[in-house]
């Protein structure tokens, strides 16, 4: 408990320091910087995450920020941005996505952005759903095979729990070989899921913008219960699963056809890679039968980000984030945090909890609360490129709820769960952001190599 007051406090007091600071366009200095017109950046993705393994593939952008002089130069981060990116893991994880950012769109003050995105994960987590992912550790729920009984036994890391529980070799029981791994795949499933979003964003006032939003998608899941699958060269044959156990919302998969709309109070000077200014959001979104989805459901998200700038190299930066949903809502869905410029997945992962694995807490309702310290010490130019290199220190926590209002009348302290680390940024020619974390939790260690700050 006091660990997170003095997270909270911190960020608090950071946040009443930026209120006073509206700087929605980049200082001269760095405008001066910006490249004009047309460029492409690209490089071959070489990622690697604790959850996923090792990836590879290749991302290409296309940019265009203007011409130098108009009045969009430094207030926006470019007038185009497109990329394609193909992406797969070591694990079986599968990212594809083709994305247009476009401001200004035909010369007014609309931001339209979209994509279209083909995910496939052949070794996706399942920890279970509630407030009792945080209240406890790693469970077993009780499993039986054979004469082999486990209890609610429950382990405080993932190493022990892994070693002790998922890699046990049970008693051989015929038809099946000697030294049987049955609850190996316990805690995993597989998804498949296409998905299209198009999300429109405009001014109210010069600082006051909203966003409405549509989204296609269709999820497909399988368990791994009563399936074979290959450990040491060698076949085995899985039991009953988490997932098959608990039976959670979606376990069948559907469509999650989804239409939302938001404000925003947006102050930040440069939303790549913010250096001062605030964005407080708020979006509603909803998926019904006569959206075409299989699930009618309701999902509230509210975000607050703030930058301060000490020395012209020091940024710290602060977020805070609630989101709480209501319905029958599809447990795959359960883990985004819905924010109006960035949809996130946690509490886990490389954006969120960062030391822990994605997805490793969630439910209807989560909050989290993050703080980072981004010191920018060299700066190297030529040939036309420019790239920044930055180092990060950081502190994330995050909770999970079973009601909306529980972390104000049930807000159990004690069960927020922290994380500690830090890393490398990369700002190239300002706009692409490549980022190395390294992040200990109580738990486990996480690492990832990817694109774009966690806080944003």
């Amino acid at each position: 408990m006091k660990k997170f007051c003095a997270i909270m406090l911190m960020i608090f007091s950071f946040a009443f320091i930026a209120k006073t600071v509206f700087a929605d366009q980049l200082s001269q200095e760095e405008c001066d910087k910006k490249k004009e017109g047309w460029y492409v950046t690209g490089l071959p993705l070489i990622n690697f995450s604790s959850d996923t393994g090792v990836g590879y593939g290749v991302r290409l952008f296309l940019y265009n920020n203007g011409a130098r002089g108009q009045d969009y130069f430094c207030n926006t981060p470019y007038l185009t941005q497109v990329y394609a990116q193909f992406f797969q893991t070591t694990l079986g994880k599968q990212y594809h996505e083709f994305h247009w950012d476009q401001y200004r769109l035909f010369g007014t003050n609309l931001r339209l952005s979209s994509s279209l995105i083909y995910e496939d994960d052949l070794s996706a987590h399942y920890y279970g759903i509630g407030s009792r992912t945080t209240r406890y550790g790693y469970n077993t729920g009780g499993v039986r095979f054979g004469q082999n009984v486990w209890g609610a036994t429950r382990f405080h890391t993932f190493a022990s729990w892994r070693d002790n529980f998922l890699k046990y070799q049970h008693n051989s029981v015929y038809p099946f070989p000697l030294g049987y791994h049955g609850y190996y795949k316990y805690n995993m499933y597989q998804y498949n899921r296409p998905q299209l979003y198009s999300d429109l964003y405009g001014q109210i006032s010069d600082n006051l913008r909203y966003i409405v939003g549509i989204r296609a998608t269709v999820t497909s899941v399988r368990t791994w219960n009563g399936r074979r699958f290959e450990l040491g060269g060698r076949k085995w044959y899985s039991t009953n699963t988490q997932l098959s156990e608990e039976q959670p919302i979606g376990i069948h998969g559907g469509w999650a056809n989804t239409i939302r709309a938001g404000v925003a109070y947006y102050t930040l000077d440069f939303e790549p890679d913010p250096t001062s200014g605030m964005n407080i959001d708020y979006s509603i979104e909803t998926s019904q039968k006569f959206l075409g989805s299989s699930f009618s459901y309701w999902k509230h998200t509210f975000g607050a980000r703030y930058y301060m700038t000490f020395w012209d190299r020091l940024t710290m930066a602060g977020r805070l984030g609630y989101t709480t949903a209501s319905g029958d809502i599809p447990f795959y869905e359960l883990s985004e945090f819905t924010f109006p410029y960035a949809r996130q997945s946690g509490l886990g992962g490389n954006r969120t909890l960062r030391g822990y694995p994605a997805d490793r807490f969630i439910g209807k309702t989560m909050t989290l609360a993050q703080l980072e310290a981004r010191f920018k010490f060299w700066e190297i130019s030529g040939l036309g490129q420019r790239f920044v290199f930055k180092l990060i220190a950081f502190v994330d926590a995050g909770n999970v709820y079973d009601n909306s209002f529980d972390p104000l009348t049930h807000a159990r302290w004690s069960d927020y769960r922290y994380d500690f680390g830090g890393g490398l940024v990369i700002a190239w020619n300002q706009a692409t952001i490549i980022h190395v974390y390294y992040t200990k939790s109580r738990e486990d260690t996480q690492i990832s190599i990817d694109f774009n700050h966690a806080i944003r």
